[in-house]
């Protein structure tokens, strides 16, 4: 369906402007879709060597990053290494001074995802099925969100996807998340083509940004775009190959 040389310029395309829009999750998706559409996201003897060639690399970034010293309010690329530098602690590390802004927001999306677990241990059956599309969540302070002078003190979306499901929709809700994420990284296992390999790619961001960016439900979100005409290829390409 597409050229060597087109893919190719698809792929450049996608590679640079997720570098040059100095965004983690950006950085992350075109190293994901690169490895995507070479295949390597299959899971075989290579690209398990691969993979730990990829996470020996992170490994000596961030000892790297934590050697140097990173002003927190830098811009730019320092900017990214800051943001880089403080992403795992931003996502898992919630015990923290709610007093203290500054560490507060280094560790906001934890914070977010940990006040939601909390409301849902006051009723206990809210882990089956969740607290509703409508609920909200308790930050037990004004924050600086939204519009207002004052803040927001109740919030319905969180950046952690996959708390934002298990708060909205609980345990049956999470598991549909997930059956369909991993149906969409399986694609290119029954059909390793270029259509297949992009789709693939996708269900690995989507297992990704769950984590930062409330992943497929992110309203700002277009990669769901790019999936649903990804998804219509490969029916016409399905029925196609059906009719031969």
């Amino acid at each position: 369906m597409f050229s060597k040389k087109r893919k190719l310029q698809i792929l450049i395309i996608l590679f640079i402007s997720a570098i040059l829009y100095f965004s983690r999750t950006m950085f992350v998706a075109g190293i994901l879709m690169v490895m995507a559409v070479k295949g390597y996201t299959v899971i075989t003897a290579r690209t398990v060597k691969l993979i730990a060639l990829l996470l020996l690399s992170i490994s000596l970034l961030y000892v790297y990053l934590f050697s140097v010293k990173l002003e927190r309010n830098a811009v730019g690329f320092n900017g990214f290494l800051y943001k880089l530098k403080m992403a795992p602690g931003e996502i898992f590390i919630s015990k923290i001074n709610r007093e203290d802004h500054r560490k507060l927001w280094d560790h906001w999306r934890a914070y977010e995802a940990s006040r939601a677990i909390t409301l849902m241990q006051e009723n206990p059956m809210s882990f089956l099925v969740g607290t509703g599309l409508g609920s909200e969540i308790n930050l037990k302070f004004y924050s600086p969100l939204g519009d207002g002078k004052k803040g927001l003190k109740y919030i319905s979306e969180i950046h952690n996807g996959y708390i934002f499901v298990f708060y909205k929709t609980g345990l049956i809700g999470i598991l549909f998340y997930l059956f369909f994420l991993i149906k969409l990284y399986r694609t290119s296992y029954f059909q390793n083509n270029y259509i297949s390999n992009l789709i693939s790619g996708i269900g690995l961001f989507y297992f990704f940004s769950s984590l930062i960016i409330t992943g497929m439900f992110n309203k700002r979100d277009i990669v769901v775009l790019v999936l649903g005409g990804l998804l219509f290829f490969k029916s016409v390409e399905n029925q196609l190959n059906e009719r031969k």
